[in-house]
């Protein structure tokens, strides 16, 4: 999941007050052929920001209490995009869009 450069806000708008602790690094078990190639990525976090690296993107976002996130990232192309989804339980999935259209939809889980 190439989660993800600037993170917008998930939910209500109301703000997180007890998000999941999500970070680790995480393996994509399936939907790692799309075209956004996220495969493993790591995940860091600070309350409810959430900050993702991969081999090839880099992003951050924020995740709200039921492990709900946006995140927006760029692309070694300097093409950005947004990924949606949810991280709960060591495992995460990730529905991601570039220019407007889908290029991943992955699973994964944490190492």
């Amino acid at each position: 999941m190439f989660v993800m450069v600037a993170l917008v806000g998930c939910g209500d708008g109301t703000g997180s007050s007890n998000p999941p602790s999500v970070a680790g690094s995480y393996t994509c078990v399936s939907g790692c052929n799309g075209v956004c190639t996220f495969f493993d990525i790591t995940i860091t976090q600070n309350g409810s920001t959430v900050v993702y690296s991969s081999a090839v993107s880099n992003g951050s976002g924020e995740i709200n209490d039921d492990g709900e996130y946006t995140v927006m990232y760029e692309d070694i192309g300097g093409n950005p995009g947004t990924c949606q989804g949810i991280i709960a339980g060591g495992q995460a999935t990730a529905d991601c869009n570039s220019g407007g259209v889908n290029c991943q939809q992955a699973a994964y889980i944490l190492n």
